[in-house]
């Protein structure tokens, strides 16, 4: 079960990113974004809706456990009517990178 911002325990604010495991978008097209952070207490495991709004943290042991919850995360928030992955449309190799983020930009708008 992971912590939710309500909980008592003491976490601490900031931590280094190690690894995004995903982005979906939410019906309000807002994304929502999981990834693995290194804390002075170990691993969490931490969901964001937007770039500062904390939805639940988990402290984790290792990667490959912090991996195995952010997709029973990402699976559960996918089941529910209105949750979306970004579609990345598949772009040539003679397509410059600026070019393919302006395709993710037009296709997630």
């Amino acid at each position: 079960m992971p912590w939710s911002l309500f909980s008592s325990k003491p976490r601490q604010a900031y931590g280094e990113i190690l690894k995004t495991y995903w982005t979906v978008f939410g019906p309000t097209r807002c994304p929502i974004r999981c990834a693995l952070y290194r804390t002075r207490t170990g691993l969490e495991l931490r969901t964001y809706r937007g770039a500062h709004n904390l939805l639940y943290f988990l402290p984790v042991l290792t990667e490959n456990q912090g991996l195995d919850q952010a997709t029973a995360w990402k699976q559960a928030m996918l089941a529910v009517a209105g949750f979306t992955e970004p579609r990345l449309m598949r772009a040539q190799s003679s397509t410059s990178a600026s070019d393919r983020h302006n395709v993710f930009l037009r296709s997630t708008a």
